[in-house]
């Protein structure tokens, strides 16, 4: 008597010590309680056991215990398949005559039970009487099964089964029936790409449920959507600004280890393809200063320099550098790592510690670096020596590429400049067959005219400077580099 008594005050945990007692095990009215219990505690198939076990003692209990057990018994049969059973039961019920919040929780039942047998389309509109009832809960429960099965009839899409959903978050609130349905929600919203929204809903179900057995499914659920959106690429289809916010939003998701160093290098590239450098550099600087260490410090620490060189912003890649220095790295990243501290240097203002870093290097990569620095000083007598060195070496029949040409309109400009008439003779001589073939040409000729013509006024020369000055072999080179070089690429 207590242990029924306690069931039906839903007191379950204080039930089982006396429902499941050994010396119980072969009472007949026992399987009835011990079936009510598994039913109200979400074992269908257990509970359809101890109902069949119990034969028909309900039969003998008052109508209304009676109307309430063979529901449950009608649950369960269903549950497990047995719908010519269940349907008899429902039949059972309503000989009854009971109430009719009873009656419209069996024709959610029979709505369920002729689908099962294979008539979705009837089945839909039972389901459809049962949601007019009073009854809040049923309404729910009918309105959701007729959603799902219309959306399995595909008679609805995803955007129309999350509306009615949505509805229904009104209908009932505070037990399994929002819990399920918040999960179902979160589910649907992820199938139609609405990430957030999915996300968010998972995130709201287990605030509101955290003692549910289920949060470490909506848990799990979670981590597989945030991972397959950013490691298995999902979230390209997504605007990147976008995939950023969603990002932002759930970063705790993160994986640890390796996973979540490629999770947010993949992104960052993203970012970096369509010019959101800002934000990619957000995302590398927290790598930088909390996550990485040894050579993929140091690799990251470079890339995100020369993100921070291409948004203009020396000084915040001079700090990248500083923080991201190793004892021991390749020397390839030791001296890309090198020559960005030089520029960097440079653009902040530093040009003597700049040009510092470069004493004794006598390298291409060198040369064109003192250049850029050379011109953004106006050293134009340092400018033309070392576009000098840069064409010293090279080969007289072979044809100048982009780049070149841009130097020797440097080092025209720089020699008139310092009124080296003899050397611009020069340089005309030499260059000037190859310079016709380049678009520079015009360009050309007239600086070395001034070989020719009087006193050089530099106020001439403005828009010539002007119109190559915004070229620089090193920035060009880096941005080249930045595009093409991805973090994610690398294991």
């Amino acid at each position: 008597m207590r242990g029924a008594a306690n069931v039906m005050l839903g007191r379950f945990e204080e039930a089982t010590d006396d429902l499941f007692l050994e010396e119980f095990d072969s009472s007949l009215e026992m399987g009835v309680w011990r079936g009510a219990w598994y039913a109200q505690t979400g074992d269908l198939a257990a509970a359809a056991r101890e109902f069949e076990r119990s034969g028909r003692v309900i039969d003998r209990y008052p109508a209304k215990l009676r109307v309430d057990l063979r529901m449950l018994v009608a649950e369960s049969l269903l549950a497990t398949q047995q719908i010519g059973l269940a349907d008899n039961f429902l039949d059972s019920i309503l000989v009854d005559r009971p109430r009719q919040n009873v009656v419209d929780r069996v024709t959610y039942l029979r709505g369920l039970t002729t689908a099962a047998a294979g008539r979705p389309l009837e089945a839909i509109d039972i389901l459809e009487k049962a949601a007019q009832s009073q009854d809040r809960y049923t309404r729910g429960l009918a309105e959701w099964a007729r959603i799902e099965m219309m959306l399995e009839e595909n008679m609805i899409g995803p955007d129309e089964a999350v509306q009615g959903l949505e509805v229904l978050r009104f209908a009932w609130r505070g037990d399994e029936f929002e819990l399920n349905l918040l999960h179902r929600l979160g589910n649907l919203y992820i199938v139609r790409g609405d990430y957030n929204n999915g996300l968010t809903t998972y995130r709201e179900t287990i605030s509101v449920f955290p003692d549910s057995a289920k949060v470490r499914e909506i848990a799990q659920t979670m981590n597989d959507t945030f991972s397959a959106l950013f490691l298995d690429g999902k979230a390209d289809e997504l605007p990147p600004i976008t995939a950023l916010a969603i990002y932002n939003d759930f970063r705790e998701l993160t994986p640890v280890g390796n996973l979540g160093d490629q999770l947010i290098f993949r992104l960052s590239d993203r970012l970096v393809g369509v010019d959101l450098l800002e934000q990619a550099a957000e995302l590398l600087q927290h790598q930088v200063e909390f996550r990485l260490r040894g050579g993929d410090l140091a690799r990251v620490g470079a890339r995100l320099a020369g993100i921070y060189m291409l948004d203009q912003k020396p000084e915040r890649a001079v700090s990248a550098l500083r923080a991201s220095d190793v004892v021991r790295m390749p020397e390839p990243l030791s001296q890309q790592r090198h020559y960005l501290l030089t520029r960097a240097l440079a653009e902040s203002g530093d040009v003597d510690k700049a040009l510092g870093l470069l004493r004794g290097d006598q390298s291409r990569e060198a040369n064109l670096l003192r250049a850029d620095i050379y011109w953004k000083t106006q050293d134009w007598l340092e400018e033309a020596t070392v576009i000098e060195r840069l064409f010293h070496d090279r080969d007289p029949d072979a044809p100048l590429d982009a780049m070149e040409g841009q130097y020797l309109i440097r080092m025209a400009i720089a020699l008139a400049l310092s009124n080296n008439r003899q050397a611009l003779a020069e340089l005309r001589e030499r260059f000037g067959p190859m310079m016709r073939e380049t678009v520079n040409a015009d360009a050309f000729f007239v600086l070395a005219s001034y070989v020719d013509s009087g006193p050089i006024d530099p106020s001439d020369l403005a828009s010539t400077v002007n119109e190559i000055g915004s070229y620089e072999a090193f920035m060009v080179s880096l941005r080249e580099q930045v595009a093409s070089e991805t973090l994610s690429a690398v294991n």
